[in-house]
């Protein structure tokens, strides 16, 4: 059995099988390198980024992640913790990776 974080709580029951088909899929494609994420930070955001992240360790993929924040929870207020969209696609497109990945989520205000 593989073993994730215990600092990982899985929201959504297929998030790992996901990951690995992720994997998978990248891996298909011959994209090894150099692959940027784009996620949510909220809860379920946060998880994709740690299984994803952990898989494309174990897979040897070199990878970086940048979250957002949805306008509504952020509050007009941009640090670099909670970054609107355009600017965590301008911090991404920044480093040059050519592979993105965007795994984004519907969010409801609160």
């Amino acid at each position: 059995m593989e073993k994730y974080s215990p600092f990982t709580q899985q929201v959504y029951p297929d998030t790992v099988s996901s990951a690995r088909d992720m994997t998978e899929y990248l891996l298909h494609l011959g994209r090894t390198d150099y692959v940027g994420l784009l996620y949510a930070f909220t809860d379920t955001g946060i998880e994709r980024n740690a299984l994803l992240g952990l898989e494309w360790d174990r897979r040897g993929i070199l990878w970086q992640s940048h979250s957002y924040v949805a306008p509504v929870f952020s509050k007009n207020v941009e640090t670099e913790m909670t970054r609107l969209v355009s600017t965590a696609l301008a911090k991404l497109k920044e480093t040059g990776y050519r592979t993105i990945v965007v795994a984004m989520e519907q969010v409801r205000a609160p």
